[in-house]
């Protein structure tokens, strides 16, 4: 089965570091937003808002350490969700003679992003109104700086690779 939930993602210059809390229907619901939120403060070392995010971090209920997951991730797309997102239950089942994988959607009505949105809301009360955003655009603008960066240096060891073997 495959579980739509929502997470939390920390935009950084050199990617991107997401919390997911999968085992409640109010992700982050239980995460302690008055104890958590001076670590969402920019400029914090990353270390400390991951930490705050995690299984031992800043909860009002410690939550099971299987149900946090977190990943790094370089420059990943990041599709923000509304307060009342829906997800949904993806679950295989084996079909036909031969067995082949098939899947099943379904909605999960019982899963909301508000914990995650409460955590959105503490990260702009102590960094402004326009910090999310903000953020989102300096995350952008480094994703395209490092993807440019990157064509130019393969375009130039493809350009040095044949000019060794014209030589």
């Amino acid at each position: 089965m495959i579980r739509e939930v929502p997470g939390v993602a920390l935009l950084t210059p050199e990617g991107l570091v997401v919390t997911v809390d999968f085992h409640h229907d109010n992700a982050f619901g239980y995460w302690d937003v008055n104890a958590g939120k001076e670590h969402l403060q920019r400029g914090t070392p990353l270390r400390e808002a991951v930490q705050s995010l995690g299984a031992s971090g800043d909860w009002s209920v410690r939550p099971n350490p299987h149900s946090i997951i977190q990943g790094a991730e370089r420059f990943a797309a990041v599709d923000p969700v509304g307060e009342r997102a829906s997800f949904a239950n993806h679950v295989s089942f084996a079909q036909g003679a031969q067995y082949t994988l098939g899947w099943r959607s379904g909605a999960q009505p019982a899963v909301t992003a508000r914990g995650a949105h409460r955590i959105r809301r503490a990260f702009q009360s102590v960094n402004g109104p326009g910090s999310v955003k903000a953020g989102e655009q300096e995350y952008a603008v480094e994703k395209e700086r490092r993807r440019v960066a990157l064509f130019a240096r393969i375009r130039a060891r493809s350009e040095a690779r044949k000019a060794r073997e014209v030589t």
